[in-house]
C-alpha cells in the first residue's frame, strides 16, 4: 500500500510494517523511508531493522502495567537478598527488636534463616540445642511465618508456648520471606508447663527454669501493638522489594537492549567500512564522518578527510560553489541529488565520480547534515566517450559501413 501510495503521486512514504523474513521465517519490524522519482520512474529507499526498538516499546510498556496489577506466581523468580541489602535489613531487625524488647528472625517460606537472630533469649537457646524442641521451634517459625496477606498472625509458640507473632513480605503478591519476632510471656503462663516440657525434651529443670525468669513479659495487648507495628513495616518492605524487582528488570532490559544496540552498531560499521563505495556524513559542507572507501576513491587519509571542508574534492572554487547551490537545492526539496562530475584526487589529478546525496531533513540539509555516496565512473564515462567517438566516426565515414549481428542480419549502416 505504501508503494502504491508513493508511485500514485505522494513521492515520498515514511512508514513502519511487519514482515515474515524468507530466509528463515522470523517475523520482523521494519522502519522504510522511501522517495520516488517519476522521471526515471525510480524508487531510492533505506530499510532498517527495527524489532529490537519495537521490543524495548513493548518491554517498557509491559512495565507500566506490570506497577499497576500484581504479579503471577510464575512470573516472579528472585530471592529476598536480591531485592535488599542484607546489612540494612539487619540494622534494621537489630533496632527493631531492641526497641520493642522482642527477639526476631527473617526466614524464607521453607524456614531457613535469612537474618541473623536479634535478642534471641537463653531459653530458646536451650529448647533449640535439643532434637525434639528444635524440631518444634522450626514447626513454630512455619506455622507463625507462613503466607497470611491479612496481617500478622500471633499465638504461641509450639516449643514452650512462648508469643510469637509473623509477618509476611510479598512480592506482587508471592511469598519470598516471613519477619518473626517474639519470645515474650505474659502474666497467665504456667510454670508448671514450661517444668514439663523441660523434662519433655531433656533439658535440666533447673537451668531451664533460670533461663525462663529472664523472659521478657509483656501483656498481650502490648504485644498485639507490636505485632501491627510489625505488620505496616512488613508491608512497607514488600512494596520497596516490588519497586526494587521492577527497577532490576528494567535495568536489565535496558543493558541487554544497549549490547544488542552495540551488537547492531558494530554490524552497521562493517557494512560502512567495507562498502564499495565511498561514504561520507557531511554537515555545513565539511565531513563529519567517512568510510575508508572514501579515503581510497581521493587517495587521502580519513583523518585528513574529517573536519575538513568538501572544497578539497572539487576543480575550482567556482565549480564547489555551483555544485553545491544545485545540490542542495535538490535536497532541500526533500529529493535525493545524483549527478556525474569530475572530482579531483588528493595528487591533484582528476575522475569522473557520481555522487548520490540524500538530506537527514530536508528543512535544512545543509546544517542538519546530509549522507553522500560516492563511485567512481571513470572507466564507464570514458568507455562511454569512445562509443560515442566511434559511432560519431562511422557516422561520418566516406566509406560505406555495415554492421550486423552473429546470424548475419543487418543492424546497422551509415549514410555512405
Amino acid at each position: 500500500q505504501a508503494m502504491d501510495d508513493l508511485i500514485g503521486g505522494h513521492k515520498h512514504c515514511d512508514v513502519e510494517y511487519r514482515i515474515r523474513r524468507p530466509s528463515d521465517g522470523e517475523v520482523v519490524d521494519i522502519h522504510s523511508v522511501a522517495d520516488y522519482d517519476p522521471d526515471t520512474r525510480t524508487v531510492f529507499g533505506v530499510l532498517q531493522d527495527i524489532t529490537e526498538r519495537k521490543r524495548l516499546e513493548d518491554a517498557l510498556e509491559k512495565r507500566i502495567i506490570s506497577l499497576t496489577r500484581p504479579l503471577d506466581d510464575d512470573d516472579v523468580d528472585v530471592d529476598f537478598e536480591e531485592l535488599f541489602n542484607l546489612e540494612e535489613i539487619q540494622r534494621l531487625q537489630d533496632e527493631f527488636s531492641n526497641a520493642t524488647g522482642t527477639a526476631a528472625l527473617i526466614i524464607r517460606p521453607d524456614g531457613t534463616p535469612i537474618t541473623e537472630p536479634s535478642n534471641f533469649i537463653d531459653l530458646c537457646g536451650l529448647i533449640r540445642a535439643t532434637e525434639k524442641g528444635c524440631a518444634n521451634c522450626l514447626k513454630s517459625d512455619l506455622a507463625i511465618g507462613k503466607h497470611h496477606p491479612g496481617g500478622s498472625l500471633v499465638h504461641r509458640c509450639m516449643s514452650a508456648g512462648l508469643w510469637d507473632a509473623g509477618s509476611n513480605i510479598t512480592v506482587g503478591g508471592k511469598h519470598i520471606a516471613s519477619w518473626l519476632i517474639g519470645q515474650v510471656r505474659n502474666e497467665a503462663q504456667s510454670e508448671e508447663q514450661i517444668r514439663t516440657y523441660a523434662r519433655e525434651i531433656g533439658v535440666n529443670e533447673a537451668t531451664f527454669m533460670k533461663a525462663y525468669a529472664k523472659v521478657p513479659q509483656m501483656s498481650s495487648e502490648h504485644f498485639n501493638d507490636i505485632a501491627q507495628v510489625l505488620f505496616t513495616l512488613a508491608s512497607q518492605l514488600s512494596t520497596t522489594a516490588y519497586q526494587n524487582i521492577q527497577q532490576a528488570r528494567f535495568i536489565t532490559e535496558q543493558k541487554d537492549a544497549e549490547k544488542n544496540l552495540q551488537e547492531i552498531t558494530n554490524i552497521q560499521g562493517m557494512i560502512l567500512d567495507n562498502a564499495s563505495m565511498g561514504i561520507a556524513l557531511v554537515e555545513n559542507r565539511v565531513f563529519k564522518w567517512v568510510n575508508p572507501r572514501l579515503s581510497e576513491l581521493f587517495g587521502v587519509p580519513e583523518e585528513e578527510l574529517r573536519g575538513n571542508s568538501t572544497r578539497v574534492i572539487y576543480e575550482t572554487e567556482k565549480i564547489f560553489l555551483s555544485f553545491g547551490e544545485t545540490a542542495y537545492a535538490t535536497l532541500a526539496e526533500g529529493k535525493r541529488f545524483d549527478h556525474t562530475l569530475q572530482l579531483k584526487r588528493g595528487d591533484g589529478s582528476l575522475f569522473w565520480c557520481r555522487q548520490i546525496g540524500k538530506a537527514l531533513s530536508p528543512e535544512n540539509p545543509v546544517e542538519s547534515g546530509s549522507l553522500w555516496m560516492y563511485e567512481d565512473m571513470t572507466h564507464r564515462v570514458e568507455t562511454d566517450m569512445e562509443l560515442n567517438r566511434l559511432s560519431t566516426a562511422i557516422e561520418q565515414s566516406p566509406d560505406a559501413v555495415v554492421i550486423t549481428n552473429v546470424g548475419g542480419s543487418i543492424e546497422y549502416v551509415n549514410a555512405a
